[in-house]
């Protein structure tokens, strides 16, 4: 009602007894499930929807860390199930996306870090495919330290990526602060196995995401002392030239070398300009408008919407996104 709008914390903007309930739902997940009801995200998102009256897009980044502190509060029920523990990291990662832009965010990371990386409780697939999708969607929140610690303990599987999983590889993309030697090793590798994929006709669309983000030239949270070469960019576009970026299978390829062929004002970054254009002229044939690829001709200022689109989700509402430190 109007009259309980009127007593709204301006800052979460929902009554308080909307609030409780909400964290009620968030509760729940401290009971062992039922025969009937199984234990999901997606279940306490539903009843977090119905007890704020709103959908959960329109939740500010405020109203969302309210919530992860009533999350942190039943870190324990991980230890229920793997059902428990899937739920609590997909909640983690909702509530505390994209790991900065709301006050006080450095010290929620800190905590989700002591808890995550003391262990998960139910150290089978699901659960590891969920962290590395976690820290994936948080990545604006890791320093390089932490990004690199993450994938020291997958070294192995990045290097062979050919059997790593999709999450982990995606995961990969996302770690901007990672130093060019350690970038410029995950794009070859990665590189390696999208044309042994490509040949096979095989899903490779995780790997080209992540070799986007990697040979970004403008990246959001690092400097320009993490971007990788463009000999980079040329070695890929090399390989990868003569696939159909206009087929679903390699459709992924247009946002790879629209990042990776950007200009930019720095001529130790900037793709020769005969690259450059060639890959416009092939991403324009593919489909791509041309409105779209003048940033590949010309330096074009980097609006929010290209930021906002390196999330692969929507942001909440109100977040201060700065240089995500």
């Amino acid at each position: 009602s109007s009259a309980s709008a009127a007593d709204d914390p301006p800052a979460l903007g929902v009554a308080p007894e909307k609030l409780a309930e909400a964290k009620c739902a968030i509760g729940t997940l401290a009971q062992p499930a039922g025969k009937k009801q199984k234990v999901s995200a997606q279940r306490i998102l539903d009843a977090l929807e119905k007890a704020l009256g709103r959908p959960k897009g329109e939740w500010s980044g405020v109203l969302l860390r309210e919530l992860w502190a009533t999350l942190e509060q039943h870190e324990a029920a991980r230890a229920l199930s793997a059902d428990h523990e899937e739920a609590w990291l997909i909640l983690a990662g909702f509530l505390l996306r994209p790991g900065f832009g709301v006050t006080m965010d450095a010290s929620r990371i800190d905590r989700l870090w002591q808890i995550v990386r003391g262990g998960l409780r139910f150290a089978g697939k699901r659960s590891k495919l969920q962290e590395y999708i976690l820290w994936r969607r948080l990545a604006g929140g890791l320093d390089r330290a932490r990004q690199e610690a993450l994938l020291d303990a997958e070294q192995n599987r990045l290097l062979e990526p050919k059997s790593a999983p999709p999450e982990l590889i995606r995961m990969a993309g996302a770690f901007e602060r990672l130093g060019q030697e350690q970038k410029a090793a995950l794009v070859e590798a990665m590189l390696t196995t999208v044309v042994e994929l490509a040949a096979e006709q095989k899903d490779c669309a995780a790997w080209l995401a992540a070799l986007g983000l990697l040979l970004n030239r403008t990246p959001f949270h690092a400097g320009p002392e993490t971007v990788v070469p463009p000999d980079l960019v040329e070695a890929t576009w090399d390989a990868l030239r003569r696939l159909d970026w206009a087929s679903p299978k390699f459709e992924e390829a247009q946002t790879l070398f629209l990042r990776a062929a950007r200009a930019v004002d720095d001529p130790r970054l900037n793709p020769p300009r005969s690259l450059r254009e060639s890959i416009a002229g092939k991403l324009e044939k593919s489909g791509v408008p041309a409105a779209r690829t003048m940033r590949l001709r010309e330096v074009v200022p980097v609006q929010q919407a290209d930021r906002a689109s390196l999330y692969g989700e929507a942001l909440p509402p109100g977040l201060i996104l700065g240089d995500g430190g």
